[in-house]
Parts: C-alpha cells; sequence; structure tokens
C-alpha cells in the first residue's frame, strides 16, 4: 500500500469517527417510550379550551391581544377588529393542550441560546382565574421539540411537539382575511355599479330575476348563488395603511350592493382595480381596503343576458304538486302526490320541460293578441311557475313570456313539440322528473 493510499484511508477513517461521535453526542429524540421520557401537562391540569376568555402573545414583533366577545374572537390590541376564529382556536388549542417534558440540564447565563433571552410570552386568560403563562423558546434543531418555560419556574424543559410557528403569529396572521361574511339565503337584492347598471332580486316564489322593473328577465340561479359564493370568498393578501390609496384613481370602480334579509340599507362590497394584478376591496368585515392580488370576482359581468336563465321553466322537485299544459295541439294536466303522477304521463312532461333551453335575450315585441296557451308548474299546492304563449310566428316559433309585464322571448317550436309529445308517453307512476341545473 502506497503512501498516498493510506493517507486517504487515515483521512476517511477519522470522517468515520466524527460521524460516530455526532451520532452518540447529538442523537435526535427516541420515541418517548423507548428513550423513557415522560411528559404532562404544561400547567398541571388539562385545560378546557371553551374556557378560554382572551390569550396575549407578547414577542419580538410586539405585543397583541385576543378576546371572545359574545361568542366571536377579536383582536384588541394593537387594532380592534375580527379575528380569524379557525386560527385563533388552534392557537388556543395548541396552548391548552400543551405538554412539557423534565427540566433539562442547563449551565447558567445560556437561556439565549434557546432562545428564552427573548422568547414569546403567551398568557391564556381564564375569566378572574390567573392567567397560564409560557415562555417560548425556539424550535430545538433535531426532534420535534421547542424549548420553553413555564410561569415563574426558570428551569427549561421541552414541548412534546413544536410549537413556536404556532404562537410567532403577527396581528396580520389572525385578522380576519374574509371581506364579508353572512348567509347565502339572507341576499335578496343586488345592485351593482353606480348608478345602477345591474340589479338581481328574489322574486315572490324564491327564484332571481335580473334587470329593471318591467323589464326583468329570469336569472340562471346557479350563476347567482356563484357570484355571492365569489364574494364570500374574497380574502385579502395583506392589509396596507389607508394611505395606500390615497391619491390614487382606480383603473375601475365597482360598488356592489347586497340587501340581506328585512334590511332597509344595504350592505356595501366596494371593488377598486389599480393594475392588471392588484385590486383592493372593503366590506362589511374590511372597512379600510385590503389588498387582492386575483381578480376577485371571476364570474362577474354588468349586462343582464350573461346572469339571464337558459331553462325554459326552472323545476323545484320535489316541491310539484301539479303541472298544466294547454297549447293549440295540446292539453294536459296532471297532479303528483308523494312520488306518483296522476296521470303518470306527467313525469314526462316535467321532465320535457326541465330540459327545454331558451335563449332569453332573444326578444321581441310583445304581440298584441293575446296568449293562445300557457305552461304551468304548480309548488306546494298554490305557489306557480307559468309561461304564457303566444300565437306562434311564421317559421313555427312561439313568443312567450314568464313574467306578466315581463319581456317576451321566442321559443323554438322543436321544444314546444317536445312538451307536447311528452303528454303521451307512457311512463311508469313512479318516475321522476329531472330537476332543472
Amino acid at each position: 500500500m502506497n503512501d498516498r493510499q493510506t493517507r486517504l484511508l487515515t483521512i476517511l477513517s477519522a470522517v468515520l469517527l466524527v460521524l460516530v461521535a455526532v451520532l452518540v453526542l447529538v442523537k435526535p429524540p427516541a420515541d418517548d417510550k423507548e428513550k423513557g421520557e415522560s411528559f404532562g401537562p404544561a400547567f398541571g391540569e388539562t385545560i378546557d379550551g371553551s374556557t378560554v376568555t382572551g390569550v396575549d402573545l407578547t414577542g419580538p414583533a410586539g405585543t397583541l391581544h385576543l378576546a371572545r366577545v359574545d361568542g366571536v374572537w377579536r383582536l384588541t390590541a394593537p387594532i380592534d377588529d375580527l379575528a380569524d376564529d379557525r386560527k385563533v382556536e388552534d392557537l388556543v388549542r395548541t396552548l391548552t393542550e400543551l405538554e412539557i417534558g423534565k427540566p433539562l440540564d442547563v449551565a447558567d447565563g445560556s437561556l439565549a441560546s434557546f432562545g428564552l433571552d427573548a422568547p414569546v410570552v403567551a398568557k391564556v386568560e381564564r375569566g378572574d382565574a390567573l392567567p397560564l403563562v409560557a415562555r417560548i423558546g425556539n424550535d430545538a434543531p433535531v426532534g420535534m421539540r421547542t424549548y420553553l418555560q413555564i410561569g415563574d419556574d426558570p428551569k427549561v424543559r421541552v414541548s412534546r411537539e413544536r410549537v413556536r410557528s404556532a404562537v410567532a403569529m403577527t396581528v396580520d396572521d389572525l385578522r380576519d382575511h374574509a371581506v364579508a361574511r353572512f348567509d347565502h339565503s339572507e341576499v335578496k337584492r343586488i345592485e351593482i355599479g353606480t348608478p345602477t347598471k345591474l340589479t338581481l332580486r328574489e322574486d315572490e316564489l324564491g327564484w332571481w330575476v335580473s334587470g329593471g322593473s318591467g323589464g326583468e328577465l329570469r336569472a340562471d340561479d346557479a350563476r347567482v348563488r356563484s357570484f355571492v359564493q365569489d364574494i364570500l370568498d374574497v380574502r385579502a393578501d395583506d392589509f396596507p395603511p389607508a394611505s395606500t390609496w390615497e391619491g390614487r384613481t382606480p383603473i375601475d370602480a365597482l360598488p356592489i350592493r347586497l340587501w340581506l334579509g328585512d334590511a332597509t340599507e344595504p350592505t356595501l362590497v366596494e371593488v377598486d382595480r389599480w393594475a392588471a394584478d392588484e385590486w383592493s376591496v372593503s366590506g362589511p368585515a374590511q372597512k379600510t381596503p385590503v389588498r387582492v392580488k386575483l381578480a376577485p370576482l371571476p364570474g362577474m359581468s354588468l349586462a343582464v343576458d350573461p346572469w339571464t336563465a337558459t331553462s325554459l321553466l326552472p323545476v323545484r322537485d320535489p316541491q310539484l304538486t301539479a303541472v298544466r299544459l294547454e297549447t293549440p295541439h295540446a292539453s294536459f294536466s296532471a297532479k303528483r302526490e308523494a312520488e306518483t303522477w296522476t296521470p303518470a304521463a306527467g313525469a314526462s312532461v316535467v321532465s320535457a320541460v326541465a330540459a327545454s333551453r331558451v335563449d332569453r335575450s332573444r326578444k321581441v315585441e310583445r304581440p298584441a293578441a293575446a296568449p293562445t296557451g300557457r305552461i304551468e308548474l304548480e309548488e306546494d299546492g298554490h305557489r306557480l311557475q307559468t309561461l304564457a304563449l303566444f300565437p306562434a310566428l311564421s317559421n313555427g316559433d312561439v313568443p312567450a313570456s314568464d313574467r306578466d309585464d315581463g319581456p317576451v322571448f321566442v321559443v323554438s317550436a322543436s321544444q314546444i313539440e317536445a312538451i307536447e309529445r311528452a303528454v303521451s308517453t307512457d311512463t311508469q307512476a313512479t318516475a321522476e322528473p329531472a330537476a332543472s341545473p
């Protein structure tokens, strides 16, 4: 063996010895049972998270305070604002379920090596009881532990699980990022633009219609619901100071007014576009505009036609209790009890109505002649969805209107013929009609 090989073997042996020493001296924490580690509640007992009334966090970024007010979490310092309930509940769970091990053998004056010279101090408030205090240091370099101290005890311990990231949060991390919070069912009317360029409202039967009074068209319920959900889904990307928007003119400004329940005044959501990838949004949950990087309402349009329903008549099953059809070529009536139509062809007629599509933007002048037919869907024994049919045009297509004072649009002859053919269909008495999409 030559000198070069000898030197190489010597170096490799030395490296191997160093690696063995590292593995022995800096061994990651083994499984609790394997190593014999013992963990217990940090505050001597299990804490019921529902009894927590407040949390105070003090760290390098400053101090913030959270309080449960009427069952809702709020930031009360350094700002007064709604908090993100889920994030705060996660924080409360982390602190109340905190488990710690036995004290470490720590040399005097070495707190800085554990990050405990400048810890995040978490205080858990429970009404009139003394607050529970934990000083959270750095995460351990190996294992899933975090160094900490409990209360006034100077001894350094480790937690069973890492907790540093859970408590090292800023005000912006914990504040509510939603722009608006309400229930879908509360929305009864929507106005977009100033002056109003589009109106959507829920009619007396619970269906959405779009357009101005006397010119309303049945709206696509699914699209309206999706638009409302888009508003509820808007989240702030960050919270710039109000001065960010001062002295600037947005490319587009779009106010959205929503009437909730029986409210006489609308809830306002204001959307402003400042650049291709910069938007600001304010609303009932964010009085000061927040920044949104992506277009917040992708399904929005100020034109009436994109909101208009394409179904001939909306079918809301199982509320249907009767169907009636009167045309120059057919006369039919059926009732339903439970799932049974009498006569059975009622299920086929309703299915044909549900499958029919119409372009409501294909409008014509209201004919001078009175309607010569109609299609009626009865709900719950009294509510009617009605389509009035006027004398056919020269090509066989039929002018129709689903509102007494609404616009008249054209239904193709083939759609009417398909419904008429369904009258003679032999259908099982328990057949179920397809619902409108």
